[in-house]
């Protein structure tokens, strides 16, 4: 949503009185419920410069041969979902990120085979050149289901706010659900 749709589906005092009301934000649906797969990349400040270099390379890598597995081998889930839409749909955060997905399904199954080629990326084999300057990477993840609105091309929300905040407290590269992911 741009401005000039924003604005036309929220006017001036809608927008003063979004935190006092009880949302008139909600019944104009500018409100998504939405899924919120938070990746981290863990410990990502402790690599060396040239490995924090490649590391976010290396991930997107990864993330579009995910993508390309889950359209091919689950086409029911994923068959409108494309390197595009996941630009659209991906807020980057330089050492992981957060993916806004449907549902909690969604999430499982994109964590589950971002989980499996990570596993062969750190078998060292996928790219030895790149793994022999990066070593072993692990991700910590985290999802949460929750409302969200776009707006410029950007995503905000308590979703996203919750999922961060699971992500910084976890200190032992875990995957994380919050309580309304059902």
């Amino acid at each position: 949503m741009d401005i000039k749709e924003f604005e036309k589906v929220l006017t001036k005092e809608d927008i003063l009185n979004l935190p006092f009301e009880k949302s008139n934000a909600k019944s104009k649906n500018i409100y998504q419920s939405k899924v919120i797969l938070g990746i981290d990349i863990y410990k990502y400040s402790k690599y060396a410069l040239v490995a924090q270099t490649l590391i976010p390379y290396i991930f997107h890598k990864i993330i579009y041969s995910v993508i390309d597995d889950l359209n091919k081998y689950e086409p029911i889930f994923f068959a409108d979902y494309s390197k595009t839409n996941f630009e659209s749909n991906f807020i980057n955060t330089g050492d992981g990120g957060y993916i806004i997905l449907d549902t909690p399904l969604h999430g499982l199954l994109f964590s589950i085979y971002l989980s499996s080629r990570l596993k062969t990326y750190n078998t060292g084999k996928l790219s030895p050149k790149e793994y022999k300057i990066t070593g072993e990477i692990t991700y910590r993840y985290a999802m949460c289901l929750g409302e969200l609105f776009n707006f410029e091309d950007n995503w905000f929300g308590p979703a996203i706010i919750t999922c961060a905040r699971i992500l910084s407290i976890d200190k032992l590269n875990r995957f994380l659900l919050e309580e309304n992911v059902k």
